[in-house]
């Protein structure tokens, strides 16, 4: 049985309205609670056998990598983006494997993949907000991130 329910955003004329004027550093931020979100859904669905809630959530997490994996500009984003390809496609497969083998751990460990690249975004994007440039130390620690694939 598919599902054909709208996006939440659809519903709500408010989150529809922060999407559409969230900066893009805030879109990143947004797509990172997103998987992350879906992702401890995920572990929390294995953990009571629920393989359709599991598959659903994983599913989410996948098309949102793979948003992010699609959106990334080479050009611009030279090294830093490359390094970002491989750390997305590696967790692309890590999240078959969820599915595959019904594996909490493999998710816990694409949330400790996630987590230090979402808590720097959520920096950038707050030094954006206020005008503040990236500063140095910021920018290393992303590329060190990205780098880790």
């Amino acid at each position: 049985m598919e599902n054909h329910r709208a996006p939440a955003a659809a519903y709500n004329p408010y989150a529809a309205q922060s999407i559409m004027t969230a900066s893009p550093s805030a879109l990143v931020v947004k797509l990172y609670d997103a998987a992350l979100l879906n992702l401890r859904k995920t572990i929390s669905c294995i953990e009571k056998g629920d393989i359709t809630g599991r598959w659903q959530a994983n599913r989410k997490t996948f098309d949102i990598i793979e948003h992010l994996t699609l959106t990334l500009n080479p050009e611009k984003g030279g090294e830093v983006a490359a390094n970002l390809a491989e750390l997305y496609t590696f967790i692309l497969r890590q999240l078959i494997l969820i599915d595959e083998k019904n594996d909490a751990e493999t998710a816990r460990n694409v949330i400790a993949l996630l987590t230090p690249l979402h808590e720097s975004w959520r920096e950038l994007d707050r030094q954006m907000s206020a005008g503040e440039p990236a500063s140095d130390d910021e920018v290393r620690r992303s590329e060190r991130i990205a780098s880790t694939a």
